[in-house]
């Protein structure tokens, strides 16, 4: 069962992938090895994961635009996606907080 509930994610998870193909077109497949081929260059070089991150956001700001871009409001979409980026970056900020609080070490944080 726990199988099956994998492989059902892991196809989830492809489809969400690809999904903007759907709005862009063959551009997306590009783009898509194209971010896959950076990020495995970042990953061999060992650039780190500030890197990785920035080749993620790039691929995720020109994914949104080009989608907008379709609809009609391109920078609509690029603010839905900042807003979305920042309220990951406070709740890491805020995780990683909590977690400093709890330490037994007083001179961290």
């Amino acid at each position: 069962m726990k199988d099956a509930l994998a492989v059902l994610a892991v196809l989830l998870l492809i489809a969400l992938f690809f999904l903007p193909a759907y709005f862009i077109g063959r551009l997306y497949f590009l783009l898509a090895t194209l971010y896959m081929i950076a990020l495995a260059i970042s990953d061999k070089l060992k650039l780190g994961k500030a890197v990785e991150r920035a080749i993620s956001l790039a691929f995720l700001f020109v994914v949104l635009y080009l989608i907008g871009r379709k609809e009609g409001d391109p920078w609509n979409f690029v603010a839905v996606g900042i807003l979305v980026v920042a309220l990951d970056g406070l709740k890491g900020h805020i995780s990683r907080r909590e977690k400093n609080e709890g330490s037994s070490n007083p001179d961290e944080g």
